[in-house]
């Protein structure tokens, strides 16, 4: 069995969806890097991240994500959404979403329907 964490448990940590539409009002406190030294430290096998975490989709930080969570062996699960109603950072197309999660070298592309 393998054990992940989604990354909207650290939400108050800025990571994540925003939830119902509310934004923080203190600055980002942990950042997709930072979170992936805490998953090693908390014996985690991966993490489920959405664009949010990425914070750019282009294919140069996505790969530099790829190379982090290779070398803290840890898998990817990318989450998005056809149609997010709160956070519309989430909103991929299918095609978006499948080429971000190949680039991310992702075993696991998860959509939803919101």
């Amino acid at each position: 069995m393998l054990l992940g964490l989604h990354t909207y448990s650290f939400h108050l940590h800025g990571m994540g969806q925003n939830w119902g539409g509310h934004t923080l009002t203190w600055p980002r406190v942990m950042d997709i890097f930072k979170l992936m030294d805490w998953a090693v430290d908390n014996s985690l096998d991966g993490l489920h991240i959405t664009a949010v975490d990425c914070e750019s989709t282009d294919e140069a930080q996505l790969t530099k994500i790829k190379d982090a969570a290779r070398d803290h062996g840890l898998y990817l699960e990318y989450n998005f959404s056809l149609d997010e109603e709160f956070d519309p950072r989430l909103t991929h197309t299918l095609e978006q979403g499948i080429r971000i999660a190949h680039t991310l070298g992702s075993d696991i592309g998860k959509v939803s329907l919101d």
